[in-house]
């Protein structure tokens, strides 16, 4: 009996990892979980979104009943089920009026399904409009195949206000939209990607039901920029005299990255002149460099890499 060489062993280990890799939202009930109309029960839900047959978003599936109505400015216990965490990763929770603009309100990075945690309070905001509304639970898992999982339930918002902004849900890992590698030590686990997700608006205009604004397409989620151009001058036929280039302002100096606030599951992030440190596992990593006209720089609530004369 020969033995078995160590890529092989590899390979099936890397089999049965893929197919152990399911997970999905057990309470609220999600779409395909219950079936009033007969026929509808999907029985592969812990499946990821693949592009193909089960699509982004909520893996094609339609509206259904309601399965759970909840006040605004409270939070909705969701729970969480399947066969194997994959070393956790990061989950989002998110809210849609329409299946098109999904705004997070709840993030859990890097440890989310971690220690057996598979229920979590997701916080309503007091200012989401009211009536039918989607809640969807967002999986990227931290080892093995790179997958996207979305599990969606259909609930009933009430007593919601006109409107809530927050970040746009980060979808990766399919067809069209980047790829978050392994999240090893060292590395750049996707955070980069979280800093980076657009703002958006859903909210009520003139008593018409919750629209987005504005119009964010998905799901393809802006790329991390590495460099940001200035925007082009309008055609004219009038020779116009450029001005001269703004003076480069200094790069702020690095707060020191010895420690990361707020534990080791903060996703705090530091800039050094020449690229990003962040927080891994409640440590800095070394730093993941810039483009070479570009620097680190804070950008509002961002931290991004920009020209020395943007504005």
């Amino acid at each position: 009996m020969h033995a078995l060489s160590v890529p092989f062993i590899l390979f099936l280990l890397s089999l049965t990892t893929s197919a152990l890799a399911h997970m999905q939202m057990t309470s609220p009930p999600p779409r395909g979980n219950v079936a009033p109309p007969v026929g509808t029960v999907d029985y592969n839900l812990k499946n990821p979104l693949n592009g193909r047959d089960r699509p982004f978003p909520c893996g094609g599936k339609p509206r259904g009943s309601s399965m759970a109505t909840v006040k605004a400015g409270t939070q909705l216990p969701v729970s969480l089920g399947g066969s194997a965490i994959h070393d956790g990763g990061h989950c989002q929770f998110a809210l849609s009026v329409d299946g098109v603009a999904w705004v997070v309100v709840k993030d859990v990075i890097r440890n989310c399904l971690l220690n057996n945690a598979l229920t979590y309070n997701v916080p309503i905001p007091a200012s989401f409009p009211s009536g039918p509304v989607i809640l969807a639970w967002a999986w990227i898992n931290a080892i093995g195949n790179r997958e996207y999982y979305m599990s969606c339930a259909d609930i009933t918002i009430q007593g919601g206000g006109a409107g809530f902004t927050g970040p746009q849900l980060l979808v990766v890992n399919l067809p069209g939209v980047p790829t978050v590698p392994e999240m090893l030590p060292g590395i750049d686990d996707g955070r980069s990607l979280f800093l980076a997700r657009p703002m958006i608006t859903i909210g009520t205009k003139q008593g018409a039901p919750a629209v987005q604004v504005p119009t964010v397409p998905l799901p393809k989620p802006a790329p991390v920029p590495t460099q940001v151009g200035l925007p082009k001058p309008a055609p004219t036929t009038v020779p116009v005299i450029p001005a001269l280039p703004p003076v480069p302002k200094p790069a702020p100096a690095s707060p020191p990255a010895t420690t990361c606030a707020g534990g080791v599951n903060a996703p705090a992030m530091f800039c050094s002149g020449t690229g990003f440190i962040l927080c891994v596992d409640g440590k800095p990593t070394p730093v993941m460099p810039c483009a070479p006209s570009t620097s680190c720089r804070p950008f509002g609530k961002y931290i991004l890499c920009l020209p020395p004369n943007w504005q």
